[in-house]
């Protein structure tokens, strides 16, 4: 979902104050994978708007740029051999469960193999700019 740290700030009610509390919490619950995004928050303007992905489910206006897997599921996925065609069928079943939709190979390719890994979820983002 698209967010700025500012209606954040205002959606838990905090003083603007509070930001550097806030920007910590945010790469707390990234490292530990529950939530995901790519911009660099210590040098994000408070109003710039990102978009932010929640590992349970995606926001209705969320952005279909990445979608996260258990760190389990990974750890036994990536210490396997597979071919490019085999790193789809896998993912696949984490896209479709994540966004409840079609997963095609076309928008695979789209997506980095170099995840972000989380202490509990790692994140397969799309290549952006």
């Amino acid at each position: 979902m698209e967010v700025t740290l500012m209606s954040i700030l205002r959606s838990k009610e905090w003083d603007d104050n509070r930001l550097l509390q806030l920007k910590r919490e945010l790469l707390e619950y990234k490292r530990q994978g529950k939530l995901f995004f790519t911009e660099n928050l210590l040098h994000l303007p408070e109003n710039q708007p990102f978009q932010l992905y929640y590992y349970q489910i995606p926001n209705h206006a969320t952005e279909v740029n990445a979608f996260p897997v258990p760190i389990n599921q990974f750890k036994h996925f990536h210490t396997l051999t597979h071919s490019h065609l085999h790193s789809y069928k896998y993912l696949k079943e984490f896209y479709e469960s994540y966004y409840d939709d079609a997963f095609d190979q076309h928008a695979f390719n789209e997506y980095d193999l170099r995840p972000y890994i989380g202490d509990q979820y790692v994140w397969y983002y799309k290549h952006i700019g």
